[in-house]
Formats: structure tokens, sequence, C-alpha cells
């Protein structure tokens, strides 16, 4: 017989999905074939090292029109392929998610925590028709126990949905981390009693930076001396983040840096005193949560 396929379709190449992928490319007794809409996006992800091809090299599937070769092999009555679905957010994964479903074919999809957020009715429709295709003909593979709830509380059976959080890239021991720890408290002008805060995202509302920022700002004087907030990201709030912290005097504690490469975010995390992540529904990585808050003062 030959070797199972595994096409991971989605939007575009993330570290921390990489990070996940990497665990299915070293198993032997699986194909992984990786579908990305797009080769980057560097509105959005401005890294200067490329993500989208470092686990292997992806096929790039478009967003305009529904990508002939995926649903070609969704049609095959072979059972070697097998499809995972990153969300339906471009016209070939909402033309593979019911061509799976109408063929009988068993297929995962992984998301987070759908927004709430209003919609017209006809995207209200068009959403509860794809729920309903996926409660009957999926497993679900879920960003975070929010997640899990969402789609419990909306009559997905519990051996349907699977937890599976993406990955957050912790040192091996703090004492590892001790030399970059002072160069970047060095980079950023820290001195040995300021209390470092990171965070970072895409800057939108869901991310809750504005939240951050109004806890700061209700520190008393000699708390809020100490306190050195870096928030590393880009996106549309960013203006709006920007004119609340001079309106709230923050103009001397926070400091915002754009979208940094991976390892070098990761490196800030390392040298914080506490890494935050003030998100209003995000459930990525909240497993990790307790991990990331105890990197505290060496």
């Amino acid at each position: 017989m030959p070797t199972p396929t595994l096409n991971f379709v989605s939007g575009m190449a993330t570290p921390p999905i990489n990070q996940l992928l990497q665990a299915v490319a070293v198993r032997t007794d699986v194909r992984l074939r990786i579908w990305y809409a797009e080769e980057t996006d560097s509105k959005l992800y401005p890294w200067q090292t490329n993500p989208t091809h470092e686990i292997q090299r992806a096929e790039i599937y478009g967003t305009r029109w529904p990508n002939p070769q995926l649903l070609k092999l969704a049609l095959r009555r072979t059972g070697d392929q097998g499809f995972m679905v990153v969300g339906w957010s471009n016209a070939t994964m909402r033309a593979l998610i019911p061509t799976l479903a109408t063929l009988g074919r068993r297929f995962a999809f992984f998301t987070d925590r759908p927004a709430d957020r209003e919609r017209s009715r006809s995207r209200e429709v068009l959403r509860d028709l794809y729920l309903g295709i996926i409660r009957h003909r999926s497993t679900v593979f879920c960003v975070g126990r929010t997640a899990v709830d969402y789609f419990s509380a909306r009559g997905f059976a519990a051996d349907r949905l699977c937890n599976l959080p993406l990955p957050a890239e912790l040192p091996p021991s703090l004492q590892a981390r001790i030399p970059a720890r002072e160069e970047i408290r060095a980079r950023f002008q820290l001195s040995p009693d300021d209390f470092f805060v990171v965070t970072g995202s895409r800057l939108v509302d869901t991310k809750g930076f504005d939240l951050l920022l109004s806890a700061v700002a209700q520190l008393d004087q000699g708390e809020r001396a100490r306190v050195k907030l870096l928030i590393v990201g880009s996106g549309p709030e960013k203006d709006r983040l920007e004119n609340q912290a001079r309106e709230a005097d923050l103009a001397s504690v926070v400091q915002f840096e754009p979208w940094m490469e991976y390892a070098d975010f990761c490196g800030c995390i390392g040298a914080a005193d506490v890494a935050i992540h003030p998100a209003r529904t995000d459930p990525r990585s909240e497993e990790h949560t307790s991990e990331l808050q105890s990197l505290t003062n060496l």
C-alpha cells in the first residue's frame, strides 16, 4: 500500500505552525504535503526570514479561485489522501470542505475560537452551513480550551474535538538565556531595576493591547516609573494605541517596535520579567501561560 499523504491546507505559514508541522514531517508512516494560499504577506507578517518553505517546499494554491489540483485530490477515490483544512478564509478552502463532505471523506478541521462579531444575514447562514458540515463530517482540532468550549456549545460531539494549542517556544533553561538577556536589556536601555514587560502580535482589537495600556496607566507613579513595556507588531490599531499611550502619559513607559524576526522576539520574551498576552478571545498557547509568566528576574 502507498504511504498515506496528509495535505495540510492553510492560508499562510507562521513559525508556530511550522513547529507543529515539524512533528509530522519527521514521521515515516505519513507523507506531508503543505499547501498555502500565499507565499507571504509582508504587510501582516514582514519577517525577513520567510517561514513558508522552512519545513519543506510548500505549494502555493492562490486566493482568487478554487485550486483545481487540490479539488482533484479531494475527488480521488483512493484512501491515501488525507486533509487538514485550517479555516475557510479563501475560495479553495470554501470549496474543499463541502467537496470532502459530499464524498463522505473524513477530514480534519483546524481552527481557533471563531470571532464573535456581527455578520450579515447571508454570512450567518453561510457560517451555519459550514459549521453543520464540519459537525458531522470532520474531526476538529481546536487551538485551546476556549475553542473546544465554543464547538461543544454548538453541538459538536466530544469525540470529534481535540485540544491542540499551538506550541510556544521556551528556552531549555533560564541560565542559557543570561547572555542574550543582558544584550537585549542593554539594547532597550533598561536599568537593573526596570521591570521589563514584553508583548506582541498583530495590532488588532481582539489582541487587547488597549486593555494592557489601561492597566499600566492605573499603576501608581512609583510602580509606573519602574515599568518598561515593549509592544512588538504592526496592524490597523497602531495609531490608536500610540495615541492612547500619549494621552495616558505613558510615553516614557511604552515602546512600540515593528515586527521582529521570530527568534529575536523569542529573545525579548526570554529577557523579560514577564510576558503578557492580553487578548480578549485569543486562546493561542493558553496551556503555556504559566510557563511564559515564569520568565522572571534571574
